[in-house]
């Protein structure tokens, strides 16, 4: 079965992040992609795949995104590019 993954979005001046609850995911079971304007974030569980993606309002420096995932929770710190 498929689900989707709800994300919690915090917005600063010059980052935002963005929260994912995945209880059951194994972290080599979880696949996140992040380009200037879009969030995807696959992942496997015994019960199905699930998925969530999200636009970004602001482009961001994908490239000093950082990520934790502990106890099932996706932790992302997003700097924003500057305008």
């Amino acid at each position: 079965m498929d689900a989707t993954i709800p994300l919690e979005v915090h917005h600063g001046q010059n980052s935002m992040a963005v929260v994912a609850r995945l209880p059951g995911v194994r972290l080599q079971d979880l696949h996140v992609a992040i380009t200037r304007k879009l969030l995807t974030i696959d992942a496997e569980t015994p019960e199905g795949s699930r998925h969530g993606s999200l636009a970004l309002a602001s482009p961001v420096d994908d490239g000093r995104a950082i990520m934790r995932f502990r106890d099932g929770i996706l932790w992302m710190h997003l700097p924003k590019l500057p305008t």
